[in-house]
């Protein structure tokens, strides 16, 4: 565990993967992806990410309570999801999580992604000191005669 006055850092297990889809559920909801994976699917996808190493997950807990969680790729030092309960938005528990978020990856530098329709969630990165490394295309297969 890692801590910041009463915002702490739980690595995440197999246990967790409940907790963790609810909260997956409600960044797919939030975020315009469109992903149509039930709680219970994505609780399988989050239980075969953590127990094949995939990504290492880490729940944000604000005096013992779930308000957050990340998925990183150690490899990459790679940002897969950061979610932190609307409830818990603006009040600097976001900026508290990615603080800790960097002691546990050991690290200066992360990268990650944010979705164009998720506006809230690119004025949060944007506030940090960040470099645009790329810029990731859907292309549609272009139609009969184009």
């Amino acid at each position: 565990m890692i801590a910041n006055e009463t915002l702490a850092l739980h690595p995440a297990t197999p246990d967790d993967c409940p907790e963790l889809a609810a909260m997956n559920r409600q960044l797919i909801d939030e975020t315009g992806q469109g992903n149509r994976m039930t709680v219970q699917e994505l609780e399988a996808r989050m239980r075969g990410w953590l127990e094949r190493g995939t990504y290492t997950g880490y729940i944000f807990r604000l005096e013992g309570d779930t308000i957050g969680y990340a998925l990183a790729d150690m490899n990459e030092m790679y940002v897969r999801h950061f979610f932190i309960r609307r409830e818990h938005r603006r009040k600097g528990y976001g900026r508290g999580a990615v603080a800790l978020l960097f002691e546990a990856l050991g690290t200066e530098e992360i990268g990650l992604s944010c979705l164009t329709k998720n506006e809230a969630g690119q004025a949060f990165w944007q506030s940090f000191e960040h470099e645009a490394y790329s810029i990731k295309y859907f292309i549609r297969k272009p139609k009969q005669g184009e």
